[in-house]
């Protein structure tokens, strides 16, 4: 899993999505933001703990990724939800794949439910070019973006 962040209420962001990280641990995240040090960040369930892994502002490079969906720019957090299959299918075999996506969509369930729960908006974006998200947030080749979910205030 991979999100972007900005300048807009930094701590209510970190809050909302603080439910969605424990669901995470098959997948990384990463932030691009504003409120420390601009850039893309890689999340580590051991420890709940974010790694910078680029610098500078990138939303607006993920933004066209997700084909000019203006609110991927203007989110205060985009949450881009990645999965590396080979981790579940390994042990589940082809059906893993599945189980993946049920995951993926339980965590979204999680980022929604909290983030009505502190006045904030998402919505889900499965409308981006793979490869152009992976390029921009520098995905290693085993990881696949399947969603984005922009967070707001509403």
């Amino acid at each position: 899993m991979r999100w972007l962040y900005s300048e807009h209420s930094a701590e209510v962001v970190d809050h909302a999505v603080q439910t969605l990280l424990r669901q995470a641990e098959q997948r990384a995240l990463a932030v691009i933001r504003e409120h420390q040090a601009p850039g893309v960040y890689h999340y580590h369930p051991d420890g709940h703990r974010l790694q910078q892994t680029e610098s500078g502002d990138q939303r607006h490079m993920l933004a066209r990724a997700a084909l000019a969906q203006p609110w991927v720019k203007a989110a205060a957090a985009v949450v881009v939800v990645t999965a590396v299959y080979d981790r579940t299918t390994r042990k589940y075999g082809e059906r893993g794949i599945r189980y993946v996506h049920m995951e993926v969509g339980h965590a979204a369930q999680n980022l929604f439910l909290q983030a009505e729960a502190l006045g904030l908006a998402t919505v889900v974006v499965g409308a981006f070019e793979d490869d152009a998200v992976a390029t921009v947030l520098k995905l290693p080749t085993d990881v696949q973006p399947l969603m984005l979910l922009p967070v707001a205030r509403r």
